[in-house]
């Protein structure tokens, strides 16, 4: 009897870097395809802290290089770019595993948002460590311009924080039932952004209080923007 079966990965199990992860996602595929054979529906989802947080790192480094010319990337694309890397590996490793034993089966990655309570506690007092260490200047510096917090160490310096609010709901859910619902092999990562207050809706990435899950719940008047990162 077939089953329905979401497969969870921790982003640390996909390693820390490009080679360890096309190693790790070949092992994964194997296993996966091993469900998929035996008649079952998979959906994976998957982690991202550890690939979120060297997005964030090249990204400072980058913004570091010329702060006129690249400006700071919002912890939400940094996490969008994250769904997307792995993603890519994911589905590809899958797909030829399955041609390896002779599925056709369709593969897809869908980069998601999750809604969260702009009111939720966790905002008063974030402690997500992200990106790298800063001196007391370029931490003053991304305070006034763009309303960041941070943690300090007497040794390292300065280093971002964000809060991680309790997800709400999946803002492509309805897209994701779809796609099971047309029994196509798939899987969906898993990822976020912050609450904005704006009244406009996605086309703005204005700075607003930074967590690792996205915007506030539908009931809410607020709008929402995927300005993300992941779960």
């Amino acid at each position: 009897m077939s089953k329905r079966i979401v497969v969870a990965l921790g982003g640390n199990a996909l390693g820390s870097n490009l080679p360890e992860q096309m190693e790790a996602v070949r092992g994964t595929a194997a296993a996966i395809a091993d469900l998929i054979v035996a008649g079952n529906e998979v959906v994976i989802v998957h982690g991202n802290g550890p690939q979120v947080g060297m997005i964030a790192n090249a990204m400072a480094e980058l913004t570091r290089s010329d702060p006129e010319k690249y400006v700071p990337v919002p912890l939400s694309v940094c996490g969008a770019m994250s769904q997307g890397y792995i993603g890519y590996d994911l589905q590809n490793a899958l797909r030829e595993e399955l041609l390896n034993r002779g599925l056709e089966k369709g593969v897809s990655t869908v980069l998601t948002q999750i809604e969260v309570d702009p009111e939720d506690p966790a905002f008063q007092s974030p402690t997500k460590p992200i990106g790298p260490f800063m001196n007391v200047v370029e931490a003053d510096e991304l305070k006034a311009s763009r309303g960041y917090e941070f943690m300090h160490d007497e040794k390292k310096g300065y280093r971002r924080v964000v809060a991680s609010p309790k997800p709400v709901s999946i803002v492509e859910l309805d897209t994701i039932q779809t796609l099971v619902a047309k029994t196509t092999w798939w899987f969906a990562a898993v990822a976020a952004a912050f609450p904005s207050r704006l009244p406009s809706t996605i086309t703005s990435r204005a700075p607003r209080r930074s967590s690792t899950r996205t915007s506030p719940p539908r009931s809410s008047p607020s709008s929402w923007m995927p300005t993300s990162w992941s779960s």
